[in-house]
């Protein structure tokens, strides 16, 4: 930990440091996109899978009883 102080301290205010941190946020959104991508590909999959088994049932009535 001590050495990651270090190393953040002799880099404060230089461009490197910029760069590393553009960096660091463009991989999280990247990965970030490539998740939602994946959970609604995910779903889709897990509504057709449901659709295709049934169509919901006989209709029902709106009429109260």
């Amino acid at each position: 930990m001590l050495a990651t102080c270090v190393r953040e301290a002799t880099i404060r205010g230089t461009p490197e440091l910029e760069t590393m941190r553009a960096k660091a946020v463009a991989d999280r959104e990247a990965a970030a996109k490539e998740e939602a991508a994946e959970r609604v590909k995910q779903d889709a999959n897990g509504w057709s899978e449901i659709e295709d088994k049934t169509n919901g049932g006989d209709p029902v009535s709106l009429k109260s009883s």
